[in-house]
């Protein structure tokens, strides 16, 4: 499995934001992610884990509390109005078909700079022989190309 894209909308420090990775399909093998601290390089990874498995795993403590939801789009918004947290994943799996999974939050604004979350969504979509198609069950789908339980060998942080 290779990830081929990661899409981003309203996820903490990123409004709109879609990373596309090198494939290998030339001299081009692997993509750097570069950034100084606090520039959101752990959010990226933090993405991909919510997207998979509904869980970040890579937060600090000083960053448990905070929402999820962009801060600026949440200060943009009137009370009661809403908005929606977005992450999207685009992997190549066997035969060099595409697997689409999204994860997706509706927050409302119930006070300056909070919201509470209102709906969740998820969902994926799977080529075979050409076809799009949408998974009945997508945990089970997700948890067949990549186990949640071997998820530490692949989304892992190296600290000093």
């Amino acid at each position: 499995m290779i990830i081929e894209s990661l899409e981003l909308e309203n996820y903490r420090q990123f409004r709109e934001q879609k990373i596309v990775f090198a494939l290998g399909e030339d001299d081009r093998r692997i993509t750097v992610i570069q950034g100084a601290n606090g520039a959101g390089k752990t959010n990226i990874l933090n993405a991909v884990t919510w997207c998979l498995y509904d869980e970040e795993r890579h937060l600090g403590d000083a960053d448990r509390g905070l929402q999820l939801v962009n801060n600026v789009t949440l200060s943009d918004l009137e009370l009661g109005q809403t908005c929606h947290v977005r992450v999207e994943l685009v992997l190549r799996i066997k035969n060099n078909e595409k697997m689409i999974v999204t994860r997706m939050a509706t927050f409302r604004k119930t006070r300056e700079n909070e919201a509470e979350k209102v709906s969740r969504k998820f969902e994926v979509f799977y080529q075979e022989n050409g076809d799009l198609k949408k998974a009945p069950d997508p945990e089970l789908t997700v948890n067949q190309y990549l186990s949640k339980d071997i998820q530490e060998y692949f989304f892992s942080i190296a600290r000093d």
